[in-house]
């Protein structure tokens, strides 16, 4: 899956290396870990894009156009 190789990698693969087997507990925790990962990245994707945003906003600003 997606969400498992771009958020929790690492994880996956020190998982492999003993077995690959995951079930239950330790699935289910696996998969909230990638989803948090995921989420956090995507947070800080989206803060960068609005400083940017921001930024550019009083730029145009300071150069005589709207806000």
């Amino acid at each position: 899956d997606d969400l498992f190789t771009a958020h929790a990698s690492t994880l996956v693969q020190a998982l492999r290396a003993h077995g690959g087997k995951v079930q239950g507990p330790l699935l289910a925790g696996l998969k909230w870990l990638a989803q948090w990962n995921a989420e956090r990245h995507n947070r800080v994707v989206r803060e960068g894009s609005l400083r940017q945003d921001r930024r550019y906003a009083q730029m145009l600003a300071f150069s005589g156009r709207g806000e």
